[in-house]
């Protein structure tokens, strides 16, 4: 991989994070963004690992929060998804640009795995049937034909829409470098505008 990075770690949770901390790869990434605020009061990370922080982040803003915490850069997911190169059916990407962060939820009723995604009837009629989910892989290939018949249709109340919790801060449907673009320049507007905030703090 470029960088010289051929190690990722995830850590999801105070436990985790714990363990990034100890045995930690080339590349470490936090998720969700409030691990990322121990990054500054945890002096056992080598310094020489970088450290990316996921989950929430759509713009300038979470850019510059991520570095100030101590972060070597963000990894963005749901922003990405509402693209025009994305592959993601026009239905899941019009969700995230029309949908709140409130919009979401975290249900293993789509793969077996618990996962983020866009809340649908789906997800809402399966917990409340009281069926079993099954083991990973199994769940997803048993909906298989109700996925495939969701696509034809171009329905996503029958279609897993991951989702983070940024999709609040989507509201457009730019090409992938645009969204590189825009966030850097957002993330320079607000470090422009960090000195006159100090002052009239």
């Amino acid at each position: 991989m470029r960088k010289g990075v051929d190690r990722v770690r995830q850590a999801h949770g105070g436990d985790e994070f714990r363990l990034e901390l100890g045995v930690g790869g080339d590349l470490n990434v936090l998720r969700p963004y409030r691990q990322a605020r121990r990054l500054r009061t945890q002096p056992t990370v080598e310094q020489r690992q970088a450290r990316a922080v996921a989950g929430g982040i759509a713009d300038g803003r979470g850019l510059i929060a991520a570095l100030a915490l101590g972060a070597s850069g963000v990894l963005l997911g749901t922003r990405f998804v509402a693209t025009r190169e994305s592959m993601a059916p026009e239905f899941w990407k019009k969700g995230l640009l029309e949908r709140e962060a409130d919009a979401t939820t975290v249900t293993d009723a789509f793969t077996g795995q618990w996962a983020r995604t866009l809340r649908n009837t789906f997800e809402r009629e399966y917990r409340a049937s009281g069926a079993p989910v099954l083991p990973s892989l199994l769940q997803s290939s048993a909906a298989r034909d109700i996925y495939d018949a969701a696509v034809a249709r171009r329905d996503g109340e029958y279609f897993p829409m991951y989702s983070g919790q940024s999709v609040g801060l989507i509201h457009n449907l730019p090409g992938a470098a645009e969204v590189v673009e825009a966030i850097v320049r957002e993330a320079r507007a607000v470090l422009a505008d960090l000195p006159q905030r100090a002052r009239t703090a």
